[in-house]
């Protein structure tokens, strides 16, 4: 499959060995660690933490190619995930004072923004979880606050 069109999707190298605690990645499918899991994809804690890297104005790029890792690829998203990456890809536009909604077809371009906001996110909710290892806890704190 052509790159552009199922571009692989990437996170911090150092956050690489949490997200694969807190998710579900292939090598702990059928182990007790199973019971350490939060999210069944790992898709649903790189949302989650795109969603707050935006929503707290948490936008950090990669300062280096080699920082990068691939987790998956763009297919992986569901139609849900790709409403909200598209809606972020337009409110951060918006915000940047470009208001050209061909955003939205521009994989390579929302695929920059919403690793950036997961980069920030991760990296402010790994600090939350460093005060309070209460993983569930925290989780519905961040639901319910702001």
């Amino acid at each position: 499959m052509n790159q552009s069109r199922n571009p692989p999707i990437h996170i911090n190298e150092k956050f690489n060995m949490r997200y694969s605690l807190y998710s579900n990645p292939q090598h702990k499918r059928n182990t007790d660690e199973k019971e350490l899991l939060f999210f069944s994809r790992m898709v649903d804690l790189f949302m989650l933490a795109t969603i707050h890297g935006f929503k707290e104005g948490l936008r950090i790029p990669f300062e280096k190619p080699s920082e990068k890792t691939d987790i998956f690829k763009w297919s992986n998203f569901k139609d849900e995930d790709l409403t909200i990456i598209k809606s972020i890809g337009l409110l951060e536009l918006i915000r940047i004072g470009n208001e050209d909604p061909n955003i939205i077809n521009d994989k390579s371009r929302m695929v920059e923004i919403i690793q950036e906001y997961a980069n920030g996110g991760f990296q402010d909710l790994m600090e939350i979880l460093e005060e309070n290892p209460d993983f569930e806890g925290n989780f519905i704190s961040l639901i319910l606050t702001k």
